[in-house]
């Protein structure tokens, strides 16, 4: 009983405190975990994917620009690698009822969130610092994806657009541009994916490695472009594509195997100062600048190589839609490194598929 009520109690964590998610679904896979487990070869395997990456980090260390420093944060989020790792693994072999424990509770209190923060936005009386709360929007906009699958699912199609238009309202006004952009794309691409799954697999499956791999390449045409497209000129989209621009311009200088892990941090940006004034960022809000500046071609290759895999072994249309949402958050947001982030990410990957058992998702189309 006490086991369950780790995941019933989950979703009002998530949402008052989204940093939990940093160690909170490793207690919740723990809790689960039994002793025969440990004869999922498979599992253990691909948790060791973080800790892939986190070998590239200290092996970066001996060409580092800054050994000392970024040595002592890599030590830092070390623990953080393993926690992950450890998600991956209990949470692959957790059984479904658990996950629909939680999707019970998640869709019961969502729609309340929302229309909390639907007054709070339309009244003048309430004044609250938005940016607050963007980690939250992030978590909502990502789990939400699976709760409209749900209710279409189910013929319930009213509820999936009420919740969708009550969701954009608020990330609207939330100014929470990642976030909004997810759940703006989440229900189309929920009727295009389960329509055209097996295309849709494909074009993602091979577009998302691409934009890995050639995006430090395609940002000297982005950044003269941004500056004559009114939508992305501005401080907020335009500063950031402002750091990826001159994070490029870094890249191409050593792409072979970068400067190291969290090396982002420490150096000053080679930027035109056009949109921002900071010569320094903690990192570059987009995990293929990070991890080319990091790690170089052969980081870049590594992380094309696992979002193709997490494409290609996507069974349902809520996992491919759920990735394409963490990518979306992935290229605009967190930094590789923020283990909430790490936490979502695996999280919200398993919650998806544990789906296409709960329930066939058709939504009243028929799949090609």
């Amino acid at each position: 009983m006490w086991v369950m009520v780790l995941w019933i109690i989950a979703p009002f964590l998530f949402l008052i405190a989204p940093k939990i998610l940093a160690g909170w679904p490793l207690i919740m896979g723990l809790a689960v975990w039994r002793y025969r487990n440990f004869n999922q070869w498979p599992k253990w395997i691909s948790g060791c994917v973080p800790l892939w990456f986190g070998l590239f980090g200290i092996v970066s260390i001996a060409w580092a620009a800054f050994p000392d420093l970024q040595l002592d944060f890599f030590m830092q989020r070390l623990l953080g690698l393993f926690v992950v790792a450890g998600m991956i693994v209990t949470l692959s072999v957790t059984p479904n009822n658990y996950f629909k424990s939680f999707h019970f509770m998640w869709r019961k209190i969502i729609p309340f969130v929302l229309v909390i923060f639907l007054i709070i936005s339309i009244n003048p009386y309430f004044n609250i610092e938005w940016a607050d709360y963007n980690r939250m929007f992030v978590i909502i906009a990502i789990l939400a994806i699976a709760t409209m699958a749900f209710h279409m699912e189910r013929d319930k199609n009213r509820n999936a657009i009420i919740l969708y238009i009550m969701l954009c309202g608020v990330l609207f006004y939330s100014q929470a541009t990642a976030a909004l952009l997810v759940a703006l794309l989440s229900l189309p691409l929920l009727y295009v994916v389960t329509k055209f799954e097996r295309w849709a697999r494909m074009l993602f499956m091979i577009m998302c490695p691409v934009i890995i791999v050639a995006l430090p390449f395609a940002m000297p045409f982005i950044w003269e472009s941004v500056q004559s497209i009114g939508i992305l000129n501005n401080p907020s989209t335009g500063g950031r594509i402002e750091i990826w621009h001159g994070l490029s311009s870094i890249i191409v200088q050593n792409w072979g195997y970068g400067w190291g892990y969290d090396v982002t941090r420490f150096i000053e940006l080679p930027i035109s100062h056009v949109f921002i004034a900071d010569e320094k960022t903690l990192h570059p809000h987009n995990m293929a600048i990070q991890v080319w500046v990091e790690f170089g071609v052969m980081g870049a290759l590594g992380l094309a190589f696992v979002w193709f895999q997490l494409f290609r072994t996507a069974t349902s249309p809520i996992m491919i839609v759920t990735l394409v949402g963490l990518f979306i958050i992935g290229s605009l947001s967190y930094g590789v490194w923020q283990n909430d982030w790490l936490g979502l990410c695996v999280f919200a990957y398993f919650y998806a598929r544990s789906f296409q058992k709960l329930e066939t998702i058709e939504f009243g189309i028929k799949a090609q």
